[in-house]
Order: C-alpha cells, then structure tokens, then sequence
C-alpha cells in the first residue's frame, strides 16, 4: 500500500464510530478530542503540505502536495460527517440527561432517610471537632505553663510537666484512634450509601420498565379493544342504518298496502251493498212469488180436498163398484180423453196458441236472467272469498306492524344507547389531533433533526457507483449468510428505472428476488424501505392511503401515508424513501392506485394528494391547505406482481407510466469484497448525477429515438397497430443517458426499453400472424447494426421467438 493510502486509511479509521448510540459521555468526549486533533491535522496539511502529529506513520511525499491537500479535503468532509453524528449523539445524551433527572428528583424522597444518617455523622464530627477544641485548649494551657515553667519554675514543675505531657500524648493518640475510627465509619457508612443507592436505582429502573411494559401492555390491549369497539361499533351502526331503512321501506310499502285496502274494502262495501239489495230485491221477489205459489197450492189443496169428497160422493154414487171396475172405465175414460185431446190438439184456438207463445218467450228471459244471476252470485263469492283473505291478510299485517314497531322501538333504544356511547367517543376524541401518527412524527425530535448523508463525489462516477450498489446489496450484516446475487445490468437497469420516473414494476415468476431487490437496494443507499401488503380486496384510494372517521374526527393514517409524510422530514428528507406495493396486482391498482397515477403524471411542485374534501383544525405541519400532502421528489413506488390465476392484469396506462423489469431466474454468483459502512446517500447528489448524465449522453438517447421512429415505428403500426406518444421519448431521454453512464451500453437500454415497452404488448394477442412477426424479427436484426454493434438485442428476440413459438412457427415456414 502506498503511503497516501496509508494516510487516507488512517484518517478513515480514526473517523469511524467507536461507540454505540447511547454511550457514556466521557467516551464521546474522547472521540470528539480525536476528531478535534484530526480536523487539526487536516487543517495543518492544508496550510503546510505536511501533517502534524503524525510521527508514527511514515512521512507522505513532499514533492506532491495535490494529493497531501485531496487527502486533507476528504479528512475534513469525513469530519464533518462525523461531527454531525456526535451532535446527533450529544443530543441524545442530553435526552438521557433528562431522564436521569427525572429519575433523580423521583430518587429524592428515597435519600431522606439517608440524609438523617448524614446529619447524624454530622453530629457526632461535631462532637469530635467539640472535644478536639478541648483537647488544643488544654495543649494551649500546657504550652502556657511551660512558658511560666521556663520563666523559672522549671525545677519546680517539671515533674507535673512531664505528667501533663504523657496525658496529652494519650489524649492525642485516643483522638487519633478516634479519627481513624470515625474515617473507618464514614468510609463504610459512604460505601453501604453506594451500594444502597445503586441497589435502589436498579429496583427503580426495574419497576419503571416493569410499569413500562406494563402500560405498554394496557395501551396496546385498549388499542385492540377500542379497534373492535369501534369495528363492532361500525357494524352495528351500519346494521341500524339498515334495518332502519328496511323498516321504513316496509313501513311504506305497508301504508301503500293499507291505502289499498282501504279503497278494496270501501270499493267492496259499495258492491256488496250493490249486490245484497240486489240479492235482497231478488229474494223479496222469489219470496212473493213463493207465497203466491203457497197461496196457489192451498187453493189446489182446497179443489183436492172438495175433489175427494165428491169422489166419495161419486162413489158412493157409483154403487161401490170395485177398482177394478174403476181401472177400466177409467182406462176407457182416458182413452176416450186422449182421443179428445188428440182432436183438441188438432184444432187449437187463437188465444192459447198466443198464451204459449208467450209462455215460452218468459221461460226463455226466465232462463236467461237466472243464469245471469247465478254467475252474478258466483262472482260476489269469490270477491267475498277475496275479501275474506284480505281481511285476513290485513290482520296479520297488522300482527307483523306489531312485532316491527316493538322491534323498532329496542331498534331505538339500541340506537340511543349507540348515540350515547358515540358522544362519549366524540368527548374523548376532542382535543385529539386529526392525523395523530403525522403529528407524532412533527413532534420527534429525531425525525426533526437533519441526518448526516455522503457528499457528491460518492455519486459522481455511476459506473462505480454501481459496482459499489451490487457489492453492498449482495451482503447484508444483520444476515451474513444470505447474498443476493444480482447482475450489474439488473441493477442498472434499476437505478435508471428511477431516474425515469417515480414507478417501478418488478415482474416475473415467485422466488426470482422481486421483494427482495427494492429492500436490498434501500439498506445499500443507507435509509428505509416501507412495505404495503396489497390485499385483494382494495377497490379504493382509501385502501392505500387509510380514511376519515367523521365520529372521532380523526384520519386512520396506513403505512403508505406515514411513509410519504416521513419522507418530508428533515431526517429523510435528502435521502431515497422506497415504498413498496408487494402483491401489487392482486388488485386492480388502475382503482385503488388511482390517484397516485394521476399525481404522479403531473410536474414535481405540482404534486399534492388530496386527503380530505376540506381543511382540518391540527392538520400536521407538513400539509398544505390543512388537507393536502405532497409527494417529494425522493420518493419512489416499487410494485412486485406475479401474474397467475388469483392475479390482475395491469392496464396499458399503468405499463406506460412504470418502468418494468423481469428479474432473470438463475442470477449468476460473483465475488463479494468488503466494503466499509458509510453514511445514506444524498438525493440531492444523486439527482445531479442523474442530471448530469442526462446532459452528458442526450446524443445517445436521441440516436434511440431516432432508431425506433426510423425501423420500428412502421412495422409495429402497420402489422400490430401499436405507437407511442411522447411520454416514451421523455422516459428514453431520462433512461438511455443513465445506463450509458453506469458503464452500460446505448444496446443494453434500447433493448431493455423495447422489449419491456412494445414487444411486450404483443404478447398472447390472438390476432398475431407469424408472418408479421418474423417480418418484424428480420427488420430488427438488419436494423439493429445502425444502432450497436457490440451487443445483440437479446431481451427482445427473446420476446418474439417465444411469441413465434406460441403460434407453431419454425424457421423453416417462412417460405
């Protein structure tokens, strides 16, 4: 290794973290001193051409300051970096401080009982001070009576001098066992008060986690409850709403009903009163003419009886001849009354000829009229019958009316009991703010504290930084022993797909990397990737985004829309947020991804999703209007989609708008070096690489256009009728020039851009002839030298030899 690579790894180690989030403050305050003596480094080699304090490596060359002053420069930018980082630490120490504040005045009432034992230590030193003042009062009379001994009584006094010296040697080692004794004490008494505090910070800190988890527990379970509450509440309402409705509607149709009946039995009455005068007219009649008859036969019974008795009397007359003698001479009388009718028939008169004639003209209307009447009487019978079920029909109406306006009235009660339990939820919504998730992140000090990201020149080189994206996708620490191996062409692909537009689709067969791509590229670029589990039942925008409960006034954010309101924070806001719609198409997403597909078509400043009809009062800070977000620039919507029986097929608008990849089935392995960690890329540097490029290879990008509209366009609108507009020649411009400068080829993404853009919507056409497309087959393999020579179009032969294969056509058909 050369000395400036020695240097410059140096520098890098020195600046790399040394302790995790949360350490104590002195190691930071270490760190920062190395960083300090680093940055001074630098600042040395920038002013001097020679670094300071570097004694135990090796001294660069001299004769080459340029790359001395390159290796300061990038000294300092990792400086920076790393000062943002202890800043961001430091604020989280201060964090910690706080709470080990509060900690302490809770830990206060805990102290008092070691207080006591202070003031109690206290006392007894100063009963100790008390009798070491006696003791230096007693060593100042001492020194005065010595000093009157040597003014002469020295002979004299010596002997009590003497005593009163081994007194106070005694009484100074007995206050020098005293304050050993007591500094033995103090040090115990100081070490039993460490240990207890200590004891008493862990019992503490224990039953703040326990309660912690505790109220977590609580939280979450009243989380949960109030979910099925308000679930079994919006059942139970729409159950109401319905029944209600079914109630009126019946309510209704039973008022039409009655109205009715009340016309049928009115209209009934009038025919049934009709009919019984008619009835009873004709019985009054019949009853007439049955007395008449009655009348009739009484005067017949008279003639009969006055018959009978002049039989008798002709009998008696008769000479009482037997019956026999009877029987012939009435046989004889009949025959000669027969004969007489005979001739009486054979000459009637004029008026009894008229009689019968007349006779038989009433039997005849006689006849007639009372089979009018019997039909007549049939008819009222069955209206009577009628009559007879309605009124029965009525009854049980009237029964049902019953049940309902009882069911109806606990309907009410439930629904008042719902309307009082709802006003609680109102009062306990009030003073919550409509977007609480959204408010949460404003109030984060985290998310509001700018993140540290890499300079420009990590970005500056797309081919490296390519290689750099595979390497890091293939490894993942927190899983060293899965890799994921993808091409660099995958992966250029992927990159420019972002360049292009704000949709990715990633399509194919299960097991082929989908998911795991956008994942892997997020943890790669240093941020965050969000996943949304498409279900299969989302028919609306709502399903995607979350919805407004008017009762609570509050917004069920879903984790689309937290993503796309974290992406705006200060801590995200430089960097590249991935939101990826997993399943994609097991919904139609032209529904529920409908208004994300019309914003997204319009121009970056432009797009704002509209959340709510009108503004809300403690909308979060981020909104525009109180109830529009926009959609920043560093966001990206990636879709998987499988395509298989339980799946959807995507509309052409969506194909158009996206950027579509088929991930190959078996990727090829490749060594994977170690790569230091680094902090997130900058969106910022990575969109000016973007436009770079874009400004750098504009020739390329039109030489693809050029291509399609000279060799492509006619084959495709004549045989399959299929164009384009301009949308694709903005996504070519944005996408040729991005792949070119990641080290790929004007063939690589023309390829890619016609087989996944065109040819792809010839696949399964029934109409497809294969003559026209093995015409088309020969345009582009004679065509395609125009544009690359080194690279065939592989991706789109592919497409229309499968395609030729599925209608039966060989090579040797083409004559």
């Amino acid at each position: 290794m050369s000395k400036n690579k020695k240097n410059k790894a140096a520098i890098i180690h020195k600046t790399q973290p040394s302790v995790p989030r949360g350490a104590a403050s002195d190691s930071n305050g270490n760190r920062a001193e190395d960083i300090r003596q680093l940055y001074q480094q630098a600042q040395s080699i920038l002013a001097e051409g020679v670094p300071t304090g570097a004694s135990s490596e090796p001294r660069p060359d001299e004769s080459d300051p340029d790359k001395l002053r390159e290796m300061a420069r990038e000294a300092c930018e990792i400086f920076r970096s790393q000062t943002l980082l202890l800043q961001e630490k430091l604020a989280h120490l201060e964090k910690v401080k706080q709470d080990n504040e509060r900690r302490a005045a809770e830990l206060a009432e805990h102290t008092a009982a070691l207080e006591h034992r202070e003031k109690q230590v206290a006392a007894r030193e100063k009963d100790l001070l008390a009798q070491q003042a006696a003791l230096a009062g007693q060593q100042m009379e001492l020194t005065r009576q010595r000093l009157n001994a040597e003014a002469g009584f020295v002979a004299e006094r010596r002997a009590a001098l003497e005593a009163l010296e081994s007194s106070l040697a005694a009484l100074r080692n007995e206050l020098t066992r005293t304050e050993e004794a007591i500094a033995e004490q103090r040090a115990a008494w100081l070490a039993e008060q460490c240990k207890q505090r200590r004891q008493l910070e862990e019992q503490l800190q224990a039953e703040l986690d326990a309660r912690k988890r505790e109220a977590e527990q609580q939280l979450s379970a009243y989380k949960e409850q109030l979910a099925r509450r308000e679930e079994q509440l919006a059942q139970r309402e729409a159950e109401v709403w319905r029944r209600q409705l079914d109630l009126e509607q019946r309510e209704r149709a039973l008022g039409y009903e009655r109205q009715d009946l009340h016309e049928q039995k009115a209209s009934l009455e009038l025919r049934v009163a009709q009919r019984s005068a008619a009835v009873r007219e004709e019985l009054e009649h019949r009853i007439v003419s049955l007395e008449a008859q009655l009348q009739q036969a009484r005067r017949d019974r008279d003639t009969y009886e006055a018959q009978l008795r002049a039989r008798e009397e002709a009998d008696r007359r008769l000479g009482q001849r037997t019956p026999e003698e009877l029987l012939q001479e009435l046989e004889r009388l009949r025959a000669e009354r027969d004969a007489l009718h005979k001739e009486l028939a054979q000459r009637p008169d004029a008026e009894a000829a008229d009689r019968l004639c007349q006779l038989e003209a009433e039997r005849g209307a006689w006849q007639s009229e009372r089979l009018d009447l019997q039909r007549r009487l049939a008819e009222m019978d069955r209206r009577l019958a009628r009559a007879n079920v309605a009124a029965i029909q009525l009854e049980t109406l009237r029964d049902e009316k019953a049940a309902l306006e009882s069911s109806r009235s606990a309907l009410q009660r439930a629904l008042e009991e719902l309307r009082v339990e709802v006003n609680t939820l109102i009062r306990c919504a009030e003073g919550r703010k409509p977007f609480p998730a959204c408010a949460a992140m404003d109030e984060d000090a985290e998310l509001q504290t700018p993140g540290a990201t890499t300079n420009g020149s990590a970005v500056d080189n797309l081919a490296d930084f390519v290689r750099d994206l595979q390497q890091r996708i293939a490894h993942d620490p927190e899983h060293p022993d899965r890799v994921l191996y993808y091409t660099l062409e995958d992966v250029r692909s992927f990159l420019a797909g972002l360049a292009m537009g704000p949709l990715v689709l990633l399509q194919g067969i299960s097991g082929t990397g989908k998911t795991s791509l956008p994942l892997a590229f997020a943890r790669a670029m240093g941020t965050r990737a969000t996943v949304v589990e498409v279900q299969a039942g989302w028919r609306d925008p709502q399903d995607l985004l979350g919805h407004y409960n008017a009762f609570e006034k509050r917004f069920y954010e879903r984790e689309c829309l937290q993503a796309l309101y974290r992406a705006q924070t200060p801590r995200w806001a430089d960097t590249v947020q991935i939101i990826l719609l997993d399943e994609m198409n097991l919904s139609h997403p032209e529904q529920y991804f409908s208004d994300m597909l019309s914003v997204l078509e319009r121009n970056p400043e432009e797009r704002h999703l509209v959340l709510m009809p009108h503004a809300l009062e403690g909308a979060p800070a981020l909104f525009r209007e109180g109830h529009k977000l926009r959609i920043t620039e560093n966001v990206w919507f990636v879709g998987t989609a499988n395509h298989d029986e339980t799946t959807k097929d995507f509309a052409d608008k969506t194909y158009d708008r996206a950027h579509v990849m088929e991930l190959p089935l078996r990727p090829q392995p490749f060594q994977i070096q170690p790569l230091l960690p680094r902090p997130p890329v900058s969106f910022r540097a990575l969109r000016k690489a973007f436009d770079d490029a874009i400004e750098r290879h504009k020739r390329e990008a039109d030489r693809v256009i050029e291509f399609l509209e000279k060799h492509i366009r006619d084959p495709m609108m004549r045989y399959f009728a299929i164009g384009w507009g301009p949308r694709l020649e903005r996504q070519l411009r944005r996408y040729v020039p991005v792949v070119i400068a990641a080290g790929g080829t004007v063939g690589e993404a023309a390829d890619h851009m016609l087989a996944m853009r065109l040819l792809r919507k010839l696949k399964h056409r029934h109409d497809n002839r294969p003559q026209d497309l093995d015409a088309l087959r020969r345009k582009l393999e004679s065509a395609w030298r125009d544009l690359d020579t080194q690279r065939e179009p592989r991706r789109s032969m592919e497409v229309l030899h499968s395609e030729l294969r599925r209608l039966g056509w060989a090579p040797e058909d083409r004559a």
